[in-house]
């Protein structure tokens, strides 16, 4: 028997920032207008979080371990990992797991109507990750969020988020059609999911500046012939150079999955 010594990779690794961060990340004009922490009070089991005028229990999953037959989905502050939000302790967790690398997203946006703080709750997640992740760059692979409603605007982030070191980028299914209207989970979800009925989707023309800004990122170079495109809306992105395919993250469907996947030596792209 041959034993083949390889790193681990964590390729789809969850981290939650601290039930405070807000405050810290949001821009001054939203100062006191993100979720609020509310420790449990007599009788009750868990803590709270309290957002434009909505009190939610909080919650747990994916942010807890080694509960085994105790888990609960709700509890208190004191219960959620470390290594949610505190990198070193991440690391420790890591070390204990056998993993050398973890790409790491989640926690945001926030579920508002008010599309301008729906938008700065982006930027306020992918900032906090970057900052997470600098604590060693070569063990945490951050991926940032894209709200996907504007191509100029999803664009520009995108080269933010290689200035920040962040590693790759999570867009939602679909494009996102246009402002939030309604807040709340419906909100969060549109984050990952989009809008598969609407008029402009990702193998549009419109879509081209975007996709060269992930090209120069991942290959220092863009092809402004070659389009990323989607057999069959949406199956997945895949981006064409010379002779050479590349499947950027990964496909809902069984679509010619032999495709290789890029390394995380570059700069990649989550497609929920």
């Amino acid at each position: 028997m041959t034993i083949v010594n390889c790193d681990l990779i964590d390729a789809d690794a969850h981290v939650n920032p601290a039930p405070t961060f807000w405050d810290d990340y949001l821009p001054q004009k939203f100062a006191g207008r993100g979720p609020k922490w509310e420790p449990a009070g007599p009788g009750d089991t868990h803590d709270w979080m309290v957002f434009e005028g909505v009190r939610k229990p909080l919650n747990l999953q994916s942010a807890t371990s080694g509960q085994g037959k105790t888990f609960r989905t709700t509890g208190t502050k004191d219960l959620l990992r470390a290594g949610n939000w505190e990198p070193a302790a991440r690391l420790a967790d890591m070390d204990r797991d056998g993993v050398q690398t973890a790409v790491l997203y989640g926690g945001g946006p926030l579920g508002t109507a008010d599309n301008e703080l729906y938008l700065a709750s982006f930027d306020a997640y992918n900032r906090w990750l970057a900052d997470f992740c600098a604590y060693s760059p070569a063990r945490l692979a951050g991926a940032a969020y894209l709200p996907m409603q504007d191509v100029a605007q999803s664009t520009a982030m995108v080269q933010d988020a290689a200035k920040r070191g962040l590693k790759a980028v999570n867009i939602p299914a679909f494009p996102q059609s246009g402002a939030i209207t309604t807040g709340g989970f419906g909100a969060q979800v549109l984050a990952l999911t989009g809008d598969p009925d609407g008029q402009l989707q990702y193998d549009d023309a419109a879509f081209d500046p975007f996709w060269g800004g992930l090209c120069r990122q991942q290959h220092g170079r863009h092809h402004p012939s070659r389009r990323p495109y989607c057999p069959a809306r949406p199956i997945q992105i895949s981006a064409e150079y010379g002779d050479e395919q590349t499947l950027y993250g990964r496909a809902y469907c069984h679509h010619d999955l032999r495709r290789r996947v890029r390394p995380l030596s570059g700069f990649a792209i989550r497609y929920n």
